[in-house]
């Protein structure tokens, strides 16, 4: 999983260590198993580490987070009136 990482930039082993870890965390939250889908959670987590967020926590939170307000059919709600609740 790493190399998805080391594709899109250069980052310090800390980093990519913190980076591992939310993937496969989220990997896990998302029941993702398409590679295509397993890039674009490595994409947005990415997004989200750029954008200050660098607890493995934090990040798969900010994933999840936004896959459901882009999709929230997606993430078991069909109608996409239903939003999620925030998480706390």
């Amino acid at each position: 999983m790493r190399d998805l990482f080391l594709r899109s930039g250069i980052y310090s082993p800390v980093d990519l260590a913190v980076l591992d870890t939310a993937l496969k965390i989220a990997v896990r939250e998302l029941s993702a198993t398409e590679k295509a889908e397993i890039e674009d959670i490595a994409l947005q987590l990415l997004a989200a580490y750029e954008a200050g967020f660098r607890s493995p926590g934090a990040l798969v939170r900010a994933v999840i987070r936004q896959r459901r307000q882009a999709r929230p059919e997606a993430m078991g709600h069909p109608d996409p009136r239903i939003r999620p609740p925030r998480p706390h």
